[in-house]
């Protein structure tokens, strides 16, 4: 697979948590900076996901670790979104809370990725993909857990 597929199937799979949050999810909250913790997020794939993930030869598991661990993401207080990957690469996009209480995160070219958000705590955030009707893309992170800086 090709590296910007990986950054795809990243977002894609933040996304997938079988709980809810009660409360209303204010911006406050989300608004700082946040370190995907990698561990924890492989240990609650879905099982389609660690099934796949088990299939990968050991190089291509190291690559995916090498893209994800110590991830942040920055929720910036003028809805300003930023994605710095492990190597220094980073993705600048929009953010804001819809009204159905769902994370969405809007790229330059456009296109929104809509997230669920399982966990909103003072430093901890779980996020699931919300998966378009038409897509049929699978992801690898079937949840995304978060921890704040």
């Amino acid at each position: 697979m090709k590296p910007h597929h990986y950054i795809f199937i990243l977002l894609i799979t933040i996304f997938n948590i079988p709980q809810t949050v009660s409360a209303q999810i204010t911006l406050e909250q989300l608004i700082g900076t946040w370190t995907f913790d990698y561990q924890a997020s492989i240990n609650n794939m879905s099982q389609k996901s660690k099934a796949h993930y088990a299939q990968m030869d050991i190089a291509l598991q190291s690559k995916i670790s090498t893209r994800y661990k110590n991830r942040k993401v920055t929720f910036n207080d003028d809805g300003s979104y930023v994605q710095v990957l492990t190597g220094g690469k980073n993705t600048t996009a929009a953010w804001a809370i819809n009204k159905d209480n769902n994370l969405e995160i809007t790229a330059l070219n456009e296109k929104t990725i809509l997230f669920k958000i399982k966990k909103l705590e003072r430093n901890t955030l779980i996020l699931s993909q919300i998966k378009p009707k038409d897509s049929n893309v699978n992801v690898l992170f079937t949840h995304w857990y978060l921890t704040k800086n």
